[in-house]
């Protein structure tokens, strides 16, 4: 399968900064943080043309991410705290039929990219905690057509909504589960996500 170089080398060096930064302030911050999570599931919300035998489960999807919570605000014994995300992505491989030449053709398509978020975190105890995210990622999507004949790709701005869990196993260690969708648009098709259902670990300073 082909690669999205170009949106993966994006992704690495933007997460590569924030992680660097988060390892500068963790000094002066203990809400400083970094994690990493593999998809348990994906799918894509890109329709399946009639007769077209269609597979929308990305396969090998992931993120990484860091990010700084403020002060948290006790609430009727449970903390409010809220912050900012940055986050790199990659979803595998889909198989659908995509419109090309005034008709569809079968292709397999990836994504990568890289998002900027607002996180609320809601913790009903010193072990678990509820999240929600919102933000906007810049994608980069490419279609590798089954003829062999277009590599088609696009680069574009969407917005990014997100629920979590999380079960601290200790200090540092948290165990977390999210859902995110994601935006994704192919050169010759419509607009749609990616609903990423991912487990990981992240690590607070």
């Amino acid at each position: 399968m082909f690669k999205l170089k170009r949106a993966s080398s994006v992704a690495v060096a933007a997460l590569a900064t924030f992680t660097t930064l988060s390892f500068t302030s963790s000094a002066l911050a203990a809400e400083t943080y970094v994690g990493a999570a593999l998809s348990a599931y994906t799918s894509s919300s890109l329709p399946c043309p009639v007769n077209a035998s269609c597979e929308r489960s990305g396969a090998t999807s992931g993120k990484i991410y860091t990010g700084y919570m403020f002060d948290a605000l006790p609430y009727n014994g449970f903390n409010i705290t809220h912050g900012i995300e940055a986050m790199g992505y990659q979803i595998g491989t889909t198989k659908t039929a995509y419109g090309y030449k005034n008709g569809h053709i079968p292709g397999y398509a990836e994504t990568a990219g890289v998002g900027l978020l607002y996180k609320l975190e809601v913790s009903f105890n010193n072990d678990f905690s509820v999240i929600s995210r919102l933000g906007t990622s810049y994608a980069h999507s490419s279609i590798q057509y089954s003829d062999g004949d277009v590599n088609a790709n696009t680069s574009w701005f969407g917005p990014v909504v997100g629920l979590g869990a999380k079960y601290a196993l200790t200090k540092n260690l948290s165990l977390v589960a999210d859902w995110d969708r994601l935006p994704v648009k192919y050169n010759g098709g419509p607009k749609a996500a990616n609903n990423m259902f991912s487990i990981g670990v992240s690590y607070q300073f």
